[in-house]
C-alpha cells in the first residue's frame, strides 16, 4: 500500500551511504511530495500543473522493484492526479535506466546537465493506462 512518507522516513533514507553522491548540500526535502510502500521511497517535484519529476529511492531490486515502481506510478496518476511524470537518470547507471524502461518510461534521449550526462524519461497518464492495470479500467491488449 502506497502512502505519504513521514519526514523521518525520508530523512533516514536520504542519509543512506548509497545516496551520498546524489543528495546536494542545499537539498530541501520539504519541497517535495514523498511516497513510500514501507520499504522504498519515491520523491516527486511538481514542475507545472500535475507534471512531476520523480526520483526513485529504492531498496528493492529486480522484479520487486519493478512491481513497486508500477505501484508508485499508479498512485501518482490515480491518487495524486499526475498528468505526466519525468525523470533524469544518470547515463552511467545502466540498471536504473533499464528499470525506467521496465515500468513504462519512454526515453527522450541523452542530455547533458550540471550533474553530467543523463537519460530523460517521460510517461503520460494515457501511456501508463495503456500498459498497466488502472483503477476502474481493464488492461488494454
Amino acid at each position: 500500500m502506497i502512502r505519504h512518507a513521514t519526514p523521518q522516513e525520508v530523512a533516514n533514507r536520504l542519509k543512506s551511504p548509497d545516496l551520498a553522491d546524489l543528495v546536494a548540500d542545499n537539498f530541501d526535502p520539504s519541497e517535495m511530495l514523498w511516497l513510500t510502500d514501507g520499504h522504498n521511497i519515491l520523491g516527486a517535484t511538481e514542475w507545472a500543473d500535475k507534471v512531476f519529476e520523480i526520483h526513485w529511492l529504492f531498496r528493492d531490486k529486480g522484479r520487486l522493484a519493478i512491481k513497486a515502481g508500477i505501484d508508485f506510478l499508479r498512485h501518482l496518476f490515480h491518487d495524486e492526479g499526475a498528468r505526466v511524470v519525468v525523470g533524469q537518470t544518470p547515463a552511467h547507471k545502466r540498471a536504473a535506466r533499464w528499470f525506467s524502461r521496465q515500468v513504462g518510461g519512454r526515453s527522450n534521449g541523452l542530455i547533458t546537465t550540471e550533474l553530467g550526462e543523463v537519460e530523460l524519461f517521460s510517461m503520460t497518464r494515457q501511456e501508463f493506462e495503456a500498459q498497466h492495470e488502472f483503477p476502474d479500467r481493464k488492461k488494454r491488449k
